[in-house]
């Protein structure tokens, strides 16, 4: 009993210090306007975790003094141009990078997948709940949030601390979630799908928890949501197929795969978000076109050192006539210089590697994934993101007993 007791806590100060990972990655409310506390918050529940399991992978610390000893560098080369806010920006990639080392170290792969998946599926029910809201009682959102100025490029967003209704003066019938937009929301459900992949033998309810996972993704009406959507389907077809029962004949599978696929491209064509972004000349990939040519041009301004902030890159990379930083890989190299970028690319295969750990087709779907959202959005500076430059365990004999006893939770 009493160490059936003890498991359960620990599982609890896991599911907290994955959460509060999770929300200050940019959550508005958390990760925003509520930074700092929240980053201690978050790094004092991983300390936490850490007392109870004292696990530090060597390989992990030496990455992690290695990246913190490249982001000190970058500060060090760049101090003239720096002002304190700035150096900031450098530091609390440090706490971050330091918040996923506790985290890698001290949940398992599996763990830290059934947490996640978790995570994001009671966040999808909620964010469900609130565009209901947003659609059918449009009234009710003054009554229920609040605006909260989050940037120069967004006047304000209009949120509260479980949703975001809406960014500047857009008005859109699209699933933020409680993040800065819905492209970013779609790429933490992506990750919430594959990591159900992964633990869809000991997760509960992973049917009802895929379907609503799949339904959360498509209502972002994002491009990158809908182009992940097929993809999924295509590489992970027999994972969904047992996922969901189905297990009726071989034809039969085949045809209700055809249906969710016409379903999928269905809803987005008729949506209209991908028919007006192909057809009109203020087109979102040509728009993505431009950037990427701003990105190149911004790499080869400092190709070996960067400019050293994201703010002196990306008024850089704005002269260059690039609009919002969608580039987000090359965002790394124009920022803190092609060692910096080499290292997190290399950091980054190895770590999806490690967590997921499908067989090759699979971790192809997963690459190519990761590949379209980190060139749509600027993710690699998330708490979160910094997670999968670390490896995650979970191979050995000691660390198949600590995966037996989290399989005892109520997860």
């Amino acid at each position: 009993m009493k160490s059936s007791l003890s498991i359960n806590y620990k599982i609890w100060l896991k599911y907290i210090a994955v959460l509060m990972t999770v929300l200050l990655s940019k959550t508005v409310v958390w990760g925003m306007q509520y930074e700092y506390p929240v980053t201690g918050l978050a790094i004092l529940s991983a300390a936490i975790v850490f007392a109870f399991e004292k696990k530090i992978n060597i390989k992990n610390l030496l990455q992690f003094l290695l990246l913190s000893g490249l982001f000190l560098l970058n500060i060090i080369l760049h101090l003239e141009a720096l002002d304190a806010n700035l150096i900031l920006y450098s530091l609390k990639r440090i706490a971050y990078c330091f918040l996923a080392l506790l985290i890698v170290s001290n949940i398992s792969r599996i763990t830290f997948c059934k947490l996640y998946t978790n995570i994001m599926y009671y966040m999808s029910w909620c964010s469900l709940f609130f565009l209901s809201i947003k659609i059918f009682f449009p009234g009710l959102i003054g009554k229920i949030s609040y605006s909260f100025k989050g940037s120069l490029i967004y006047a304000s967003y209009i949120c509260n601390p479980f949703y975001t209704f809406n960014r500047g003066d857009f008005s859109e019938i699209r699933n933020y979630g409680p993040f800065w937009e819905p492209g970013a929301f779609q790429g933490f459900i992506v990750i919430a799908l594959l990591g159900l992949f992964v633990c869809q033998k000991e997760l509960k309810n992973s049917k009802r928890k895929l379907i609503i996972l799949f339904i959360t993704l498509i209502s972002t009406q994002s491009t990158t949501g809908y182009i992940g959507v097929i993809i999924i389907i295509i590489a992970f077809y027999k994972d969904i197929e047992t996922i969901l029962g189905l297990r009726d004949g071989k034809q039969l599978r085949k045809l209700i795969g055809v249906v969710i696929m016409l379903m999928a491209v269905g809803f987005i064509w008729n949506s209209g978000i991908i028919t007006t972004k192909l057809f009109t000349e203020n087109s979102s990939k040509t728009d993505r076109f431009h950037d990427l040519i701003a990105a190149i041009e911004t790499c080869k301004v400092h190709p070996f050192i960067g400019f050293g902030s994201f703010d002196l890159s990306e008024e850089y990379y704005k002269s260059m006539g690039g609009a919002t930083s969608t580039a987000s890989l090359l965002s790394i190299w124009y920022t803190f210089g092609f060692g910096f970028f080499t290292l997190y690319i290399g950091l980054l295969l190895k770590g999806l590697i490690s967590l997921f750990d499908f067989h090759k087709l699979k971790m192809a779907a997963v690459f190519l994934l990761f590949l379209i959202l980190y060139f749509t959005e600027e993710v690699y500076i998330l708490p979160l993101y910094f997670c999968f430059l670390f490896t995650f365990h979970g191979g050995n004999a000691k660390n198949a007993k600590i995966i037996m006893q989290d399989k005892g939770s109520s997860l």
